[in-house]
C-alpha cells in the first residue's frame, strides 16, 4: 500500500482518479487518509466531486432522452394496428406509382428529318418532347398535312397536324417516345394518301 508522506499535498491527477473511483483499493484508502487529514486536498477533492456530479447531471438527461426518444419512435410505430400499416403501404406504393408518371419530360428536341434514302438517320435522345421538321424538298408542299408517329411493329404512336414553316412542315409532338425505331408518316389531308415517309431513331 502506497502512503502519502505527511507534509505534501495530492497532486489533481490523483484528485480526480480518486473522485472517478479508478484507484486500487490500497491507494484508495491511502488517499482518503490524507483527504481526512489535509484541509487544502480535502477542499480541492470536494470540488473536484462537485465538477464530476455536475457533469453527469448535465450529460446524463441528454443521453436518456435521445435514447427514450428513439425507443418511442419504434414502439409507437410497432403499435399501429394492421390496417394502418397497410393502408401506409398502399399509399406508399401509389406515390412510387403516379410521380414517375407526373414527371415533366425534357426540354424539346429538334428533330429535322429528310426523306432522301442516302441521308443519314436521325437519332434523337428519349425522355424529351420533340419538334419535326420535315423537308419537303420533291413534293409540292401542302400548308398543312396530317402526320403520324409509328413505331417499328406499326402500331400509331402519336397523330397530328403539321403546318409549312419555311419549306418544312412543322408539328411539335408533346410527349417523349420511348427508345427504338419510328417513322413519321404525311398524309394529304384531304383523301388521307400519304406523301412521304422518314426514318427516326430514339436512343
Amino acid at each position: 500500500m502506497e502512503t502519502i508522506q505527511q507534509n505534501t499535498h495530492i497532486d489533481d491527477d490523483l484528485i480526480e482518479l480518486y473522485v472517478q473511483g479508478r484507484l486500487a483499493a490500497g491507494q484508495a484508502s491511502s488517499v482518503s487518509d490524507h483527504l481526512f487529514e489535509c484541509d487544502q486536498c480535502n477542499e480541492r477533492y470536494e470540488m473536484a466531486a462537485e465538477f464530476q456530479i455536475a457533469f453527469r447531471n448535465a450529460a446524463g438527461p441528454q443521453r436518456t432522452a435521445a435514447a427514450e426518444l428513439r425507443r418511442d419512435a419504434w414502439w409507437k410505430l410497432s403499435a399501429w394496428p394492421a390496417p394502418v400499416w397497410a393502408a401506409t403501404a398502399a399509399a406508399l406504393l401509389l406515390l412510387l406509382a403516379v410521380v414517375p408518371m407526373m414527371r415533366q419530360p425534357g426540354s424539346p428536341v429538334v428533330a429535322e428529318l429528310t426523306a432522301i434514302r442516302s441521308a443519314d438517320t436521325v437519332h434523337v435522345k428519349s425522355g424529351h418532347p420533340l419538334e419535326l421538321r420535315l423537308d419537303t424538298k420533291g413534293v409540292e408542299p401542302a400548308p398543312q398535312v396530317r402526320t403520324a408517329i409509328v413505331n417499328s411493329s406499326g402500331d400509331k404512336v402519336w397523330e397530328g397536324q403539321s403546318q409549312l414553316v419555311n419549306g418544312y412542315w412543322e408539328a411539335a409532338v408533346p410527349r417523349s417516345l420511348n427508345k427504338g425505331r419510328y417513322w413519321v408518316r404525311v398524309f394529304h389531308t384531304s383523301g388521307g394518301e400519304q406523301i412521304r415517309e422518314y426514318s427516326l431513331v430514339v436512343d
